[in-house]
């Protein structure tokens, strides 16, 4: 073991940091110790040297797709999060056009949600973008404003609220019960390690800190991806860290634990930054994407480069997931944003790489009569397309 490395409290030691449940009253501090019911728990061991593969044409049942209608209204340059609300799809574009739009699910557009201004319903900065758990509403951080912007799915105004003092990713457990992702969650550098998640009321009253650190009303949160909506459910992870974490009304539960052998690098953390990026290709890292769904889990590890595995929850059995593949409709089963119904994930393609794909797969086989189709009715200048991938129950 390097000099540079400390051995970090293991998984159950990790359970029971400092925190209080959510049913404690809004800006309670009588801080207890949380205690998750570990008997709940799945143990996920991802052994490389035994771990098999799975097909990818053995995995995925279907394949459809919606086609985001393309309007002088709705210039999507790039899709980084993707909703589904009873009725309708929100999708946001915070890197290019800076916006959030709403379509059906038959890809027609309905409405832009709000604009980038500095009107009183208008946003300076797209920081970040969540849909509450009833999903009745979309909610909009405005850094530079420090305020959340409520509009229904009907894209309409509803009101606005405050915001921390540095906005970042959030994800609502309820109407009144948020989970902020805040500064030093990486957990890489030991002084920082304190750092975690921290849930509030929709005032920003406290009620309970992930760490032992005890935050205040004005605490950083970070710009990382380390919560994630997987259906009703609010899930997260802490970098270095072998457990998934559930935020609920009632408090944090862990519903996984990844062991990952030979090595299990999620025991250790580092002093200092530097040491750690020396050392991560040569460790298994479980990385930031983890879908739930109800039969299975997709996530990916890192060990060098990022690999996709299923773990199936009825047999507890994990492996790997290759990309190879005959379908060409398969072809565009990237890192899913999502998932969709039980055990749909969702992806997103590019109009301009589905017609550069046609262009070389159809100079090696036959291609099927759905993907010209598909193929024939887009051009570059279309918008995203959203795939939807149902797996098969194994």
């Amino acid at each position: 073991m390097k000099s540079g490395v400390m051995i970090r409290l293991s998984a159950i030691l990790i359970s029971t940091a400092m925190a209080a449940s959510c049913s404690h009253g809004v800006g309670n501090l009588d801080y207890g110790r949380f205690r998750p019911d570990i008997s709940e728990t799945d143990t996920v061991v991802v052994d490389f040297r035994e771990e098999g593969m799975l097909m990818l044409d053995d995995v995925v049942e279907s394949v459809s797709y919606i086609r985001l209608e393309t309007d002088p209204g709705c210039p999507i340059g790039r899709v980084d999060r993707v909703f589904f609300a009873d009725s309708t799809i929100v999708i946001v574009d915070f890197r290019i056009a800076s916006a959030i739009y709403l379509f059906d699910y038959e890809g027609h557009f309905i409405k832009q949600v709000s604009k980038p201004g500095n009107g009183p319903h208008e946003y300076l900065n797209l920081n970040y973008v969540a849909m509450t758990a009833d999903k009745k509403h979309v909610v909009i951080q405005d850094r530079m404003k420090r305020r959340f912007l409520w509009f229904d799915m009907d894209g309409n105004y509803v009101r606005t609220t405050g915001l921390a003092k540095n906005g970042g990713n959030v994800e609502y457990v309820s109407s009144n019960c948020l989970v902020h992702d805040a500064e030093g969650i990486g957990g890489i550098v030991i002084p920082n390690d304190n750092s975690s998640f921290v849930v509030t009321d929709s005032a920003l009253n406290i009620r309970y800190s992930f760490g032992e650190q005890i935050f205040s009303m004005k605490f950083n949160t970070t710009l990382e991806y380390n919560l994630y909506r997987c259906g009703d459910r609010i899930l997260g992870r802490r970098v270095l860290d072998g457990n998934i974490y559930e935020f609920r009304e009632d408090g944090v539960h862990i519903p996984y634990h990844f062991r990952l052998l030979p090595d299990d690098y999620s025991q250790y953390s580092y002093e200092d930054v530097d040491s750690y990026f020396e050392d991560i290709n040569n460790h298994v890292v479980l990385d930031q994407l983890f879908i739930e769904m109800d039969n299975h889990s997709y996530f990916t590890l890192l060990q060098g480069k990022k690999q996709p595995y299923l773990y199936n929850h009825k047999t507890r059995r994990v492996a790997g997931l290759s990309t190879t593949f005959n379908d060409p409709m398969l072809a565009f089963f990237w890192w899913p944003f999502t998932t969709c119904g039980g055990d749909c994930l969702v992806s997103v393609a590019e109009p301009y790489a589905i017609i550069g794909y046609k262009s070389v797969r159809e100079q090696v086989a036959p291609l099927p009569e759905r993907f010209i189709e598909l193929t024939d009715a887009i051009s570059i200048d279309d918008n995203p397309i959203l795939f939807f991938y149902k797996l098969k129950v194994l």
